[in-house]
């Protein structure tokens, strides 16, 4: 009788030790998706998305008048190159840099399997700037692109990626912020 007791007690301690780690290893944090021409508020300006879509090299190089080959020469001949454009809005009193909104955009874009970082040197030719800062009531876009590839997902779902729900990610933390990409197939 007495080792069932103590055995009832152990495996009560165990499922209590049990939920213990579970409480405190669970992600406490929620996502927040907006639309595209949703606003999304920072303390000193506001994000929105503009324009977003999916190219193929000679798409891009079309729209851009850049080679892609030329900016990233490990691109593969067959990947694609998405992208998004932010409009950037100075919402103080004062001038922000370009530094703090590109810092608190600049992440990623995701779907359910799959998601990748901002590859910079794709707009390092197309983001050009008048001034390092934005001035009150100024907006600025931004393109950040990333490159696709064939290798990193199955056939069916590089075939299908326009049915696709796919996000830009702008932060993280404390919320996962994203904006869901408006993609119209050609």
């Amino acid at each position: 009788m007495v080792k069932k007791i103590i055995t009832g007690i152990c495996v009560i301690f165990f499922f209590v030790w049990c939920y213990k780690i579970y409480d405190t290893n669970k992600i406490k944090c929620s996502a927040k998706d907006y639309s595209m021409q949703e606003v999304v508020e920072y303390g000193n300006f506001t994000v929105c998305g503009s324009e977003s879509n999916i190219f193929t090299q000679d798409e891009f190089e079309k729209r851009f008048e850049i080679n892609p080959q030329s900016v990233c020469d490990y691109m593969p001949s067959d990947s694609k190159i998405i992208g998004i454009k932010l409009t950037a809005e100075n919402t103080s009193d004062a001038d922000v840099s370009l530094d703090e909104v590109i810092g608190n955009t600049e992440l990623g874009f995701e779907m359910i399997t799959w998601a990748t970082a901002i590859e910079p040197y794709l707009g390092l030719y197309i983001n050009v700037y008048d001034s390092y800062y934005i001035e009150p009531g100024a907006t600025q876009d931004i393109w950040y692109f990333a490159i696709m590839n064939k290798i990193s997902m199955r056939d069916k779902t590089w075939n299908n990626l326009f049915e696709h729900d796919i996000y830009y990610v702008l932060s993280l933390e404390p919320d996962k912020i994203r904006i869901k990409l408006e993609l119209m197939e050609k």
